[in-house]
């Protein structure tokens, strides 16, 4: 509504200039909150799985670049903002870039030790091949987390 009457103009003609009815928008906006959600709860998972932290630095450093982008005092800001919500966004944006990371370094992994099918059961002859695949544990869980939840929201793993 308020972009909207930004635009100085109705629902009624808004929904004639895209040319869809009332009830083909509200389907569109639900399949888009719908989505949203689901990608919040896979980033959520995996922040949780990969055990990143969130330091009182970082919440900080977030109502001070907010409080610049919207021109508003920090105080005002960290009154209209929850810090949990402000935690939850950063551990978002940083489960993202966990995924980008660790998309890259197997990548960079497969193309340095490629999977051998004629003798994949016997060991590497380089003990030192071992020392740069990723190792088990809060990264493998956290991989099997996304994995787990994009299937769960539908998207592919």
């Amino acid at each position: 509504e308020h972009e909207l009457e930004h635009r100085d103009t109705t629902m009624e003609q808004y929904l004639s200039e895209v040319g869809q009815t009332q009830e083909e928008f509200e389907a569109a906006v639900r399949t888009e909150i719908e989505a949203e959600l689901k990608r919040e709860l896979v980033l959520d998972e995996i922040a949780q799985r990969a055990n990143l932290p969130v330091s009182n630095e970082e919440i900080e450093e977030y109502y001070l670049r907010m409080a610049e982008a919207v021109q508003q005092p920090v105080e005002q800001l960290v009154e209209q903002l929850d810090v949990n919500a402000v935690r939850a966004s950063i551990l978002q944006r940083k489960a993202v870039d966990w995924l980008y990371e660790n998309s890259a370094l197997a990548r960079r992994v497969a193309a340095e030790f490629p999977a051998r099918s004629d003798d994949a059961e016997t060991e590497p002859a380089d003990e030192s091949a071992n020392a740069t695949q990723p190792a088990a544990g809060a990264e493998s869980e956290a991989t099997e987390a996304a994995a787990d939840a994009e299937a769960v929201a539908g998207a592919p793993a």
